[in-house]
């Protein structure tokens, strides 16, 4: 279960990221 949480975790950060630099781009 650990490496599931993690894999949403890591979704969860880099989404949020690439919309951010889309909306700033």
């Amino acid at each position: 279960h650990q490496k599931f949480q993690t894999l949403l975790r890591g979704s969860a950060g880099l989404k949020p990221t690439k919309i951010l630099k889309r909306g700033q781009a």
